[in-house]
């Protein structure tokens, strides 16, 4: 759902998303084993197709794969930064903002917004494209 809803809106309004590019699904899969999770298929597939990128001008869905580019952000350097600030382990941030970011709650399946300053619970979502509808209508 979400890399077929994002596809159709990118047909009509190319500067809402800028992508970080194309992911081998190899690669994809090799890097994901060492977070010792279940990953969504929906978010898979969106990585495969993007990469992760810049969403609405402030939303960055992290990319699972490291780089050396400084504008491309990715799940492994984040989480561990926050994971040193005091984040729970039991959380992947996959997507961030200004003042929340999103996460996999690995003891419970769901997602959860986080805010940024505490690492309080904001919001949470039985399963990915649920969270994605509700941030899809945040912005429309």
């Amino acid at each position: 759902m979400i890399t077929e809803t994002l596809n159709e809106e990118l047909k009509k309004n190319p500067s809402i998303f800028f992508p970080y590019g194309k992911i081998n699904r190899r690669v994809l899969n090799e890097e994901l084993q060492k977070y010792k999770f279940n990953f969504p298929r929906e978010l898979i597939e969106f990585w495969i197709n993007y990469g992760g990128g810049d969403l609405f001008g402030t939303e960055t869905i992290l990319s699972p794969i490291p780089s050396e580019n400084e504008f491309v952000y990715d799940i492994g350097n984040i989480n561990d930064f926050r994971y040193k600030n005091g984040l729970d382990k039991r959380y992947i941030i996959f997507q961030e903002n200004a003042s929340e970011m999103t996460a996999f709650d690995k003891e419970t399946n769901e997602i959860v917004v986080l805010n940024k300053d505490k690492c309080e619970i904001e919001e949470r979502f039985e399963n990915i494209n649920k969270w994605f509808i509700y941030l899809w209508q945040l912005y429309r």
